[in-house]
């Protein structure tokens, strides 16, 4: 019997609930899917076939450890997405990779950590009135200050002076409107996409009674083919975007554990990520 571990957080330890109906439809393939907690030095991860990673959300508090524990258990055993991918993706300065690539971004300002950042001025070169601020090293809104210069000006001298690096983005009252789109690919392959509620309003991890599914902008097709172009048909992926005078710009590339509305999205999402799973597990 093939094994699979699901790799999670000690905050849920069986799975977050979006995770588990894949849990169960690997099960139902006759594979040996299971939670395993990515820092429990109990688990032995050469044991298994496959490592999936799924709600891994305490990776930003201990980003070093875990991208040194994703490289070494990446060694002995096929990991997706991969280490490398890891890496890359739980620093937001990728973010800057993909705009050097051409991928149309959210305006941003960037500053690294130790340094300082003059936000009034920012404000008045570029036209911003209300903004966010964020660490590079997050996520859930983890950190971040919606707000105007000053607000954002003190939380961005907290967060330089603790040494993170963060960025700096025009509060874009559009995600309230039409909201923000994550657009959900498996295999590299549009699976569905979801309408949430912005992440500096919910605070919580999006649910049924916050997303609902929509049709995506043509623009946002494009910009995911795009994506995919350049980082590959990974296992997962989530494009988060917003639609600006209709052009579509990316503010997130998820790669490493996003929520995939498994629950929320089509039945047959579940299934075929599950057969996806399968096949990289069982390849021959």
């Amino acid at each position: 019997m093939n094994s699979v571990l699901l790799a999670t957080s000690a905050d849920w330890p069986d799975l977050f609930q979006d995770d588990r109906p894949l849990r169960d439809a690997l099960l139902a393939r006759g594979f040996d899917a299971r939670a395993a907690v990515w820092d429990d030095p109990r688990v032995d991860w050469t044991a298994a076939d496959l490592i999936v990673l799924r709600s891994i959300w305490d990776y930003t508090r201990h980003r070093d450890r875990f991208v040194a524990w994703a490289r070494e258990a990446a060694r002995a055993t096929p990991m997706h997405n991969p280490a490398e991918v890891v890496e890359w993706n739980s620093h937001k300065l990728y973010l800057r990779d993909l705009e050097r690539e051409g991928v149309r971004i959210v305006p941003t300002a960037w500053a690294r950590g130790g340094a300082s950042i003059d936000v009034a001025g920012i404000a008045r070169e570029r036209g911003w009135v209300e903004m966010v601020v964020k660490p590079c090293v997050s996520a859930g809104a983890r950190d971040a200050v919606r707000g105007n210069v000053e607000a954002v000006q003190t939380q961005a001298d907290e967060l330089l002076a603790a040494g993170r690096d963060l960025m700096v983005q025009p509060y874009l009252p559009e995600v309230e409107g039409d909201g923000e789109h994550s657009l959900v690919l498996l295999g590299g392959k549009l699976s569905h996409v979801m309408r949430k509620e912005p992440a500096l309003a919910a605070r919580v991890a999006w649910t049924s009674s916050t997303v609902r599914q929509v049709e995506p902008h043509p623009d946002e097709l494009r910009l995911a083919e795009q994506l995919v172009e350049i980082v590959g048909p990974l296992l997962y992926a989530r494009v988060d975007c917003v639609v600006l005078d209709e052009r579509a710009h990316l503010m997130e590339l998820e790669l490493i554990e996003p929520q995939l509305f498994l629950r929320e999205g089509p039945p047959e999402a579940t299934d075929r990520l599950a057969d996806l799973i399968g096949s990289l597990a069982s390849p021959f």
